[in-house]
C-alpha cells in the first residue's frame, strides 16, 4: 500500500511561517511511519507471516543506521549534486546516462 498523497487541513491559531512549516513536516513524518506500521500491524501474525512494512520513514532510518550517505538537494546545489550523482552511476558502470 502507498499513499501517494494525503490531504490535510491544519490551523495554529497567531503563529508564523516556520511554525506551519514544521508542523507541516512532522504531520507528513507521522504520516510516513503510519504508511508502514498500519498494514504491518494488520497483516503480521508471528507464527504465519512475521510482516514487515515499509516507508519513506523507516527506509532512510535504515539507511542511516546502516551507514549510508544522505543528501539534502536544494535549489543552492541542485547542480552539483545532479553532477556528483551522474559521476557516481557513470562509475558503477551506467553509461547510459542521459540517453533516455
Amino acid at each position: 500500500m502507498d499513499l501517494h498523497r494525503v490531504r490535510r487541513t491544519y490551523s495554529i491559531p497567531n503563529s508564523n511561517s516556520v511554525e506551519r512549516v514544521s508542523l507541516g513536516f512532522t504531520l507528513g513524518s507521522i504520516s510516513s511511519a503510519l504508511e508502514n506500521a498500519i498494514p504491518e500491524q494488520i497483516f503480521r501474525d508471528e507464527e504465519f507471516n512475521p510482516a514487515e512494512g515499509v516507508s519513506a520513514e523507516t527506509a532512510l532510518g535504515d539507511a542511516l543506521a546502516n551507514g549510508q550517505r544522505l543528501y539534502s538537494v536544494t535549489e543552492d546545489n541542485v547542480n552539483r549534486a545532479t553532477l556528483t550523482l551522474k559521476t557516481m552511476m557513470m562509475l558503477l558502470g551506467y553509461t547510459d546516462i542521459g540517453k533516455r
